[in-house]
């Protein structure tokens, strides 16, 4: 909590165990996945990481599975196109976002122009901290630009298959490859494994590769250096 205080200037507050829910922080959720599996698991996440109320939006097909998944968190249905969030969430998170104090959305919830649509309006505007993951950071891969416009603590944890789509580089020393041409104040980046430092603006890293199969040999190759076999 000192870490996080010191990174975004802004003061812990300690809540004893008896102190009421609203007090420890509202948290919205935004996740899908097969079967609704990562949406749970990223809300019970949540739950587990202190925060006092999660709200755990889904698209409607799958708001019955998720409503049996989950017991605490607070499950709402949202626009839905083909399984994924459609391009009007967004009208439904004007009125559930002012009530936030964070925002966590992208693990499982696909590729679309609707993914994109809701990933955009939230970036630009919540003015609170925004968790990126997963689908939400290859949402706005191509549109580095989104992010040059956030004020607000903002951090993405992309792993070893996502980084060179948000970065569009590889490097065989890749604290050397989050650190190049960063200087200033920007989202921070962390990428997801083993002892893996924050590091900041993946925004001002080179553009991302326009091909598409120089992108899949890239995100092959991170992986081989990581030993793991997601590609």
């Amino acid at each position: 909590c000192a870490t996080a205080s010191q990174m975004f200037g802004v003061p812990v507050e300690k809540h004893g165990q008896n102190s009421e829910l609203r007090q420890r922080g509202k948290v919205a959720v935004l996740a899908l996945g097969y079967g609704g599996g990562a949406s749970a698991l990223t809300a019970m996440g949540a739950l587990r990481s202190g925060a006092g109320l999660v709200f755990l939006g889904v698209p409607e097909s799958i708001y019955a599975i998720e409503a049996v998944k989950v017991t605490e968190p607070v499950v709402l249905p949202m626009p839905d196109k083909d399984g994924m969030f459609a391009s009007d969430t967004k009208e439904q998170l004007k009125k559930l976002l002012p009530k936030m104090d964070a925002v966590l959305v992208g693990p499982g919830i696909g590729c679309s122009d609707g993914t994109y649509e809701t990933v955009k309006f939230i970036l630009e505007e919540f003015p609170r901290a925004v968790v990126l993951d997963a689908d939400g950071i290859n949402a706005v891969a191509a549109h580095k630009d989104i992010l040059r416009g956030r004020t607000s603590p903002t951090i993405l944890s992309p792993h070893g298959g996502e980084f060179p789509r948000l970065a569009g580089i590889l490097s065989e020393d890749r604290c050397r490859s989050r650190r190049s041409r960063t200087a200033h104040r920007k989202p921070l980046l962390s990428l997801a494994g083993r002892n893996e430092p924050f590091d900041r603006d993946p925004a001002c890293l080179s553009p991302l590769c326009s091909d598409r199969n120089q992108q899949k040999q890239l995100a092959a190759r991170s992986c081989r250096t990581r030993n793991c076999s997601c590609h």
